[in-house]
């Protein structure tokens, strides 16, 4: 079988493998077997340049697991305030309330965190005019999930948006869409794009060590 990370149809043997009388010899993945997201991948940094499969596998599901875990605390970041009161008994109702701008309190952080949605849904929504792809709205809404995710992970707030970085992660979701799509690989799906587009961003933006 040839290595999920291959473009189909590479099946990761020497041509003289096919010969009955020769053994089965698997040849080193070359950046031409592979989509464009996993040749981006590794030079990032996503994926480290030993071309290990079994690394790669591993490193895979860390970085989309991160994005999910990340996922999923901004969407209880977001569930716990916006018109409803806290049921936490810690929160001070005179620190930490509905008209606080405060972002160390809960509900400064929620409306810090939807003025950042109205300003990345309103770039978003101006994306590559005339292209029909960022006309789906699963698509905007993917991409709007992405850069929002980003904002609430990025340590740094000097580099938490600018105006511009929605063109660059749109650019890497249609990348990553496109080889998910064409299924150039088994390790492309699309269940995934969102997370494989947001490592790809996060590593762009900073160095394998996590430093701006």
């Amino acid at each position: 079988p040839g290595s999920p990370f291959m473009a189909e149809g590479n099946h990761g043997q020497s041509p003289s493998s096919s010969s009955p009388s020769s053994p089965s010899r698997a040849r080193p993945l070359t950046l031409k077997d592979m989509p464009t997201s996993i040749r981006w991948k590794m030079w990032l940094g996503v994926l480290s340049s030993s071309g290990d499969v079994k690394q790669w596998l591993s490193e895979t599901q860390t970085s989309r697991q991160r994005y999910a875990d990340l996922l999923k605390q901004s969407e209880i970041n977001a569930s716990r305030y916006g018109g409803r009161r806290s049921s936490d008994p810690t929160d001070d109702p005179l620190r930490n309330n509905p008209l606080s701008a405060d972002t160390s309190t809960s509900w400064g952080a929620h409306w810090e965190r939807e003025r950042w949605r109205r300003v990345i849904q309103q770039d978003v929504e101006r994306l590559f005019p005339g292209a029909s792809f960022f006309a789906r709205e699963k698509v905007r809404d993917s991409v709007v999930r992405v850069l929002l995710t980003w904002v609430e992970a990025s340590p740094s707030d000097e580099m938490r948006y600018k105006q511009g970085l929605h063109e660059i992660a749109a650019t890497l979701y249609y990348v990553v869409h496109a080889d998910a799509e064409s299924r150039r690989a088994k390790a492309c799906e699309m269940v995934f794009v969102e997370h494989d587009t947001f490592a790809l961003l996060e590593r762009l933006l900073f160095d394998p060590n996590g430093r701006p």
